[in-house]
């Protein structure tokens, strides 16, 4: 997957029980703007490539740049 700029989600894994099976070849994400890698990393889990994957394979800097995959937990404070 390579500059899909809108996609924001591989497989909806949550609501649907999934078997997906990648047989051969490789996985590779670079310059999806709106698909957090975390997403990725999910799809990698369910189809039990995450062992096969380098890191040249998925990009940590291009995918995701175009979103906030990662929100710092902020507490709010009351103010008198």
């Amino acid at each position: 997957m390579v500059h899909n700029d809108n996609l924001q989600d591989t497989w909806d894994f949550g609501t649907t029980k999934t078997n997906l099976t990648i047989m051969n070849g490789i996985v590779s994400f670079h310059g999806n703007q709106r698909l957090c890698p975390h997403k990725i990393f999910e799809l990698l889990e369910v189809t039990g490539l995450t062992d096969q994957v380098e890191s040249i394979d998925v990009s940590q800097t291009t995918n995701g740049d175009g979103m906030a995959c990662k929100s710092p937990s902020l507490s709010p404070d009351a103010c008198q």
